[in-house]
């Protein structure tokens, strides 16, 4: 049986380390009317190199490196009525829609008085170049439909972060 060299290039054990972004947001998001175009904003960056969050509101993941990434998210979405109701996210580039990239998922309704809750978790690969810049979109079909930082029900379980964002060269 041939050997086949698994271990890839140069670097500590064959990695070679390309440009990354870890981040999250702890804030609590509502829709000012049905249907209105909102931005995810990401508060505090635990790790970055090549990337970056910019803009007014922190929404922007700007590429100071050119490649191929993976941008990595979950999202805390409520639901603060008695009927379900849809949430919608998508990706922006430099600040408009990227084509077929809207998802929907319904958020149940509230349930012994508790709001309901869904989380939106996914992935979009992107190529960029050198100041690109992309935004991840949300909206709903209904003001009850929120992004929501949850508290932890004991001190045992951290807090759930309305927003979680990683973003990886591949």
């Amino acid at each position: 049986m041939a050997s086949v060299d698994i271990s890839g290039g140069s670097g500590g054990g064959g990695f070679v380390a390309g440009g990354y972004l870890s981040a999250y947001d702890t804030g609590n998001y509502s829709l000012s009317a049905p249907n209105a175009v909102q931005t995810l904003q990401f508060g505090t960056t635990l790790l970055s190199s090549g990337l970056s969050i910019q803009g007014t509101n922190n929404t922007d993941i700007v590429f100071s490196t050119a490649g191929i990434f993976n941008i990595l998210f979950s999202v805390q979405v409520t639901n603060n009525a008695v009927q379900d109701h849809e949430f919608y996210l998508w990706l922006c580039f430099n600040g408009s829609p990227v084509a077929n990239s809207n998802s929907i998922i319904t958020v149940p309704s509230t349930h012994g008085g508790v709001k309901g809750h869904n989380i939106a978790a996914w992935n979009f690969t992107v190529q960029t170049s050198i100041g690109d810049s992309y935004q991840l979109c949300w909206s709903g079909n209904d003001t009850n439909i929120a992004i929501e930082t949850i508290s932890p029900p004991t001190v045992l379980i951290p807090t759930s972060p309305a927003v979680i964002l990683s973003v990886s060269q591949v």
